[in-house]
């Protein structure tokens, strides 16, 4: 683990970043905001492929609370998410876009899956689109 930054030394002298910085671990890249040693506040995180079949960068930006994406957008090869999580899952309302099929879904999500019964939803494809 490599950090460039402010730090928080902890009672138990552990030192922590802090304030504003940039994290490399072996999962990746963490450049933002951080509180005691947590990404808070706004953040990016971009993972570091681990050389495993269809392993991708996965790139996370948004608004970080305790160490955990809680608005923002999630980039990989194949969509980009835009909503907010609970537990690192979207839940609530968000938007994603397929990028092989250009299909869209808006509305809301529930445990990190569509959820159209919910409340309004647009589902859009090249050939149909829904409206719920």
């Amino acid at each position: 683990m490599i950090y460039q930054g402010v730090t928080f030394v902890t009672p138990e002298l552990d030192i922590l970043p802090d304030v504003n910085g940039v994290l490399i671990t072996k999962a990746g890249v963490y450049e933002g905001q951080f509180h005691k040693g947590k990404a808070q506040g706004k953040g990016e995180f971009i993972t570091r492929p681990t050389g495993l079949r269809n392993d991708k960068t996965i790139k996370y930006k948004g608004i970080w609370k305790n160490g955990i994406l809680v608005s923002g957008t999630i980039t990989n090869d194949h969509f980009k998410f835009k909503g907010t999580f609970v537990n690192g899952i979207a839940e609530g309302q968000g938007a994603i876009k397929f990028k092989d099929t250009h299909s869209i879904y808006k509305g809301d999500f529930k445990d990190g899956k569509y959820n159209a019964q919910a409340t309004r939803a647009i589902y859009k494809t090249e050939d149909y689109i829904y409206q719920g």
